[in-house]
């Protein structure tokens, strides 16, 4: 259900955007899971891999995310949650299943507060974020972008979601020229219609191209910030507009 509904909401909310698509994976990527059961049983730093197994696997405790496709995921999980707390509980069945006995005393020495925490997990979705610096074609991981481009990728984001007073700061920070006009000016002008934007910047082409309505230049004089001058930028001095 939660699912379904972060896939509702991302959709609604990125509708009509060319800049970045997100999509969601239910319960997470395998190696998000893989990780996160091994920390939970105190074995981040690898070991009891034919006991542990892996995703996609054969055999091991994650095989069970896996096998038997007419079991739903969250049935495949408490199988596997189950099948843990009886090793723990030196449950014989459980304990000569294993291949390993030294898993057996690692998973039986795990403190309470380890086994509340298995008894309580459950792998949580994860995203797929994919950018465009093209506007809409040639989508790209977001992971194998520049910094520039997760910033982008996350601005897009930022832009497309909600009506409330939006405050950027510096948001041509990681940005070139290109993606500053493409990807914040032009949504900047877009978004104005419907909701508030308060932007801080030292770049002129977000101020010019963005239409801004009202313009504050700032300056520190004496350690204190100061106004030094204000108004639509079309009436600012021609000095105060063109200055960097």
């Amino acid at each position: 259900m939660i699912t379904k509904l972060r896939e509702d909401f991302l959709k609604d909310t990125l509708v009509g955007n060319s800049y970045v698509q997100i999509s969601v994976i239910p319960f997470g990527n395998k190696l998000t899971v893989e990780e996160e059961f091994r920390n939970l049983i105190g074995r981040s730093s690898g070991g009891f891999d034919r006991d542990i197994g892996v995703v996609d696997g054969d055999e091991g405790l994650l095989a069970y995310l896996t096998q038997d496709q007419s079991k739903t995921m969250d049935d495949k999980i408490e199988k596997l949650k189950s099948s843990l707390l009886a090793i723990h509980e030196n449950d014989t069945i459980a304990v000569d299943s294993c291949k390993d006995r030294r898993f057996v005393s690692h998973i039986q020495g795990l403190t309470p507060e380890q086994i509340d925490r298995i008894q309580c997990w459950f792998p949580g979705d994860s995203l797929d974020i994919r950018y465009s610096l093209k506007n809409g074609e040639s989508f790209k991981p977001v992971e194998q972008g520049s910094p520039g481009q997760k910033t982008a990728a996350l601005l897009a984001f930022i832009l497309s979601y909600g009506n409330e007073p939006l405050v950027l700061d510096q948001p041509e920070d990681d940005l070139d020229n290109h993606l500053i006009y493409d990807l914040i000016v032009t949504q900047l002008r877009e978004i104005k219609q419907k909701r508030q934007v308060l932007v801080v910047t030292h770049n002129a082409n977000i101020v010019v191209n963005g239409d801004a309505e009202n313009v504050i230049a700032l300056d520190i004089r004496s350690g204190q910030t100061r106004i030094v001058t204000q108004g639509v930028f079309k009436n600012l001095p021609y000095a105060m507009r063109y200055a960097e």
